[in-house]
């Protein structure tokens, strides 16, 4: 549902009106307009990295599984 939003923006040449964050971040990486609804928005662009809950490790890309052992991964904010 996110990406549709932001495509149709890119296909309309419109605005986004959001109040959800990772739409926000994405619109600004990508350097589409946006604006908050209810909230005051991004203070900056945040990047995220993903860890194993099973064996730890680390990627730069989301997946739905590790493909080391399998299990789920957890998004983390990059520092």
């Amino acid at each position: 549902m996110d990406i549709s939003v932001i495509a149709l923006a890119l296909d309309v040449g419109g605005i986004v009106l959001s109040d959800d964050y990772s739409i926000e971040n994405v619109c600004a990486i990508m350097g589409i307009e946006y604006r908050p609804v209810g909230t005051s928005g991004i203070k900056r662009i945040e990047k995220w990295n993903y860890r194993c809950l099973g064996c730890g490790k680390w990627f730069k890309e989301k997946m739905d599984d590790c493909p080391v052992c399998g299990s789920g991964m957890r998004a983390h904010r990059k520092r």
